[in-house]
């Protein structure tokens, strides 16, 4: 890791939990951006903050197989191949496997920090009807991300809704298992 790269890290990292999937796509799939309704602090701007993959798969709201389904089809609609294939291609068997494999893994990764980003400018949200960019959900502000560093081995550890600060300690264990960041080509 090249430290030049994190000298301007925060002592209290400020965090945001995610539904697990889309802390995963963020990670393994190059998604760029979050989508929220409110806007990112202005101060955060140019920030690391980390990214925390949240305890439930599809939130409240629905099932883990609707939740993977969902990111899996968003990712493929943004160009994601998997196993060097378009997931409209794979059979309806090695569609199922994919399901179940990414259910384990991403269930795997709940409830823990898994990146940091680095928080560019923020998109407005620009149309009132549901409509998708890619990654972007234009109906919501999309708080694009300029870089993206993994954490070499994910650290488990509550979220909170909002944004939330880690302990200096949790912070400092943080930033000694980042990997070398990854740029980010914003929507």
């Amino acid at each position: 890791m090249n430290a030049s790269t994190f000298a301007d890290f925060p002592a209290h990292l400020p965090c945001l939990t995610l539904w697990p999937e889309w802390a995963y796509a963020i990670v393994h799939y190059g998604k760029p951006v979050e989508n929220r309704s409110w806007p990112p602090p202005k101060i955060l701007e140019g920030k690391w903050i980390g990214i925390h993959a949240g305890k439930k798969i599809g939130g409240s709201e629905m099932s883990e197989r609707d939740g993977i389904e969902c990111m899996l089809r968003t990712g493929d609609r943004s160009g994601v191949l998997f196993d060097g294939l378009r997931l409209t291609s794979l059979s309806s068997t090695t569609y199922n496997r994919l399901v179940a494999h990414m259910i384990e893994t991403v269930r795997s990764q709940s409830s823990r920090l898994v990146a940091v980003a680095r928080l560019g400018s923020a998109s407005p949200p620009v149309e009132s009807a549901y409509l998708m960019r890619q990654w972007r959900v234009l109906a919501q502000w999309g708080w694009q991300f300029s870089e993206m560093a993994p954490l070499s081995e994910p650290i488990q550890c509550r979220g909170a809704q909002g944004l939330w600060r880690l302990s200096e300690e949790m912070t400092a264990r943080v930033k000694a298992s980042l990997s070398d960041p990854q740029r980010r080509i914003n929507p």
